[in-house]
């Protein structure tokens, strides 16, 4: 968690990363590790925001994907494209369900969690449109892929579906 409350997912590479707030902007970052607990006398030094970017109503999710940050908007019920390099969308944001929030990549697709709709949707990468819906476990809150599935955690019923 960052100091102003929000929160972040990895980069890529060394590219800059990307945090979200409730207040619906997501900012790139440039930002120093924080010391482990075996070198507390160093100094950290404090993020520099260079970036603002308007991305929807109440962002639950920033994630890189393919070139782009990917951010799920929970209270727009949209996901938003944001290029790096611009700090700009990129292009029209994407109509998906009720409450999004987890992401995960699979081949040329976005898997997003409807916290809302407890169902998982598939988004196209190339078509930039949801392609197919999956009901799953009451509440689906995060979506990763490992060891060739799809692991969907429900926040309501207590339960983590693995899917294939």
């Amino acid at each position: 968690m960052l100091p102003d409350g929000s929160t972040s997912q990895a980069a890529e590479d060394a590219s800059p990363w990307a945090a979200c707030s409730a207040f619906a902007a997501c900012a790139a970052l440039g930002a120093t590790p924080a010391p482990t607990s075996s070198d507390r006398s160093q100094s950290v030094a404090p993020a520099t925001i260079v970036g603002r970017i308007t991305t929807g109503r109440r962002p639950c999710l920033a994630a890189p994907i393919r070139g782009y940050v990917w951010v799920s908007n929970y209270g727009g019920s949209t996901l938003a494209r944001v290029n790096p390099n611009t700090n700009r969308l990129a292009g029209p944001k994407i109509k998906v369900g009720f409450q999004p929030c987890g992401l995960a990549v699979v081949g040329g697709n976005v898997w997003v969690g409807g916290y809302g709709t407890s169902t998982i949707e598939r988004v196209s990468l190339k078509r930039l449109k949801v392609t197919r819906r999956v009901r799953v476990g009451a509440a689906p809150w995060d979506v990763q892929y490992a060891a060739g599935s799809l692991w969907v955690s429900n926040n309501l019923d207590g339960t983590v579906l693995r899917l294939n």
